[in-house]
């Protein structure tokens, strides 16, 4: 149990982000936005809309392949940039 523990740590701590859309500016506009409780963050219409109401064009910009890859690595990309959830 605790080598799948230290697995997955060392995994977090070697994640890389693929994916060049999505940034530390994108990270922070996700987090106003889920914070706000305004959307469901699965609900990747209601997040971009009001992205757009706020002028987050960065966020606004993201497609929703990109989107889904925002969503599975949600967690490493915030350790990542170093956002407070």
């Amino acid at each position: 149990m605790q080598d799948k523990e230290e697995e997955m740590t060392k995994m977090e701590s070697e994640f890389v982000n693929t994916n060049k859309n999505i940034t530390k500016e994108v990270m922070e506009q996700y987090e106003v936005i889920r914070t706000s409780g305004v959307c469901n963050m699965f609900d990747y219409y209601c997040v971009i809309r009001t992205a757009a109401m706020l002028d987050y064009h960065e966020l606004v910009a993201l497609d929703i392949t990109d989107y889904i890859y925002l969503l599975s690595n949600f967690g490493s990309l915030m350790k990542l940039y170093g956002v407070n959830q």
